[in-house]
């Protein structure tokens, strides 16, 4: 018995015979069955013909659709180069670095001053003083040393920018405490009066405060305690003090605790002999 390989047919569109191993087929090719199913709804089948404007190409479609191109390839093509519908209009700002040229929206031009960030950064690293945006700081003399210097507004409203530097704060307050002196000063004031050696105690130099100046000998005489001027970080502050005065042309002498306790009147000798 011989195997029967497929059945001879024929197409209800074109009438061509065509081979199938289902005898229940109609159609030899989708697009036959395509033209039949049109032709069976042709009462329904509401499409126009229209040509594709990018590449003459002519397609079918639903007036509905208004379409213009036959594909996404053709309508991409056709929008190449075109101006957005949304698109706002662009004007030319110059960067403030580097001088090139931005083409910026009317919103970006409000605000963007740099066309990059190191542009940006370059430009804020040159703004300084009076002239960067955000200043608004306000002249102020200090109250200690006379000298002038600029506060920010919110210091003020808070009661501060009164001293132009921290040292200012320290001789003012060192001031305020009304002659509390300790005993070793006392007692150095005591032999200068005695021995009748003109003095000025507690004597301003910007804003340094010494514990007595002869101003005949542009002498300095400071009386430092054993335990707090022995310490690491007040000896740093004397050795900076010391260095500001001797740029001033004048000298210091430091007499300590140990040696006015012993013997006020052999200090202060060797104050006066140096």
């Amino acid at each position: 018995m011989e195997k029967t390989t497929g059945f001879a047919l024929c197409c209800v569109t074109c009438k061509v015979v065509f081979s199938s191993p289902r005898q229940s087929r109609k159609y030899c090719s989708h697009k036959c069955y395509t033209d039949s199913r049109k032709s069976q709804r042709s009462h329904n089948w509401n499409r126009t013909r229209g040509k594709c404007e990018a590449c003459g190409k002519d397609f079918e479609a639903k007036p509905s659709d208004n379409r213009r191109y036959c594909g996404k390839a053709c309508f991409y093509s056709a929008q190449k180069g075109r101006r957005a519908w949304n698109a706002s209009e662009r004007t030319y700002k110059p960067c403030l670095s580097c001088g090139v040229g931005m083409s910026l929206t009317s919103l970006e031009a409000e605000r963007k001053k740099y066309c990059s960030r190191e542009c940006a950064s370059r430009g804020k690293a040159i703004v300084r003083g009076s002239s960067h945006p955000l200043y608004s700081r306000v002249p102020r003399v200090c109250e200690r040393c006379g000298s002038t210097f600029h506060a920010k507004p919110a210091k003020l409203t808070l009661g501060e920018g009164r001293f132009c530097s921290r040292q200012c704060v320290g001789a003012y307050s060192a001031a305020l405490q009304g002659g509390r002196r300790s005993s070793i000063e006392v007692a150095i004031e005591a032999e200068l009066v005695r021995q009748g050696v003109p003095f000025e105690s507690q004597k301003q130099f910007r804003w340094y405060t010494v514990d007595f100046y002869l101003p005949h000998l542009r002498l300095v005489l400071e009386c430092d305690g054993d335990y707090w001027h022995s310490r690491p970080q007040q000896v740093a502050k004397d050795r900076k003090k010391d260095a500001w005065l001797s740029g001033c042309g004048e000298r210091i002498v430091r007499l300590t605790e140990t040696e006015i306790r012993a013997s006020p009147q052999e200090a202060l000798a060797r104050a006066l002999a140096s």
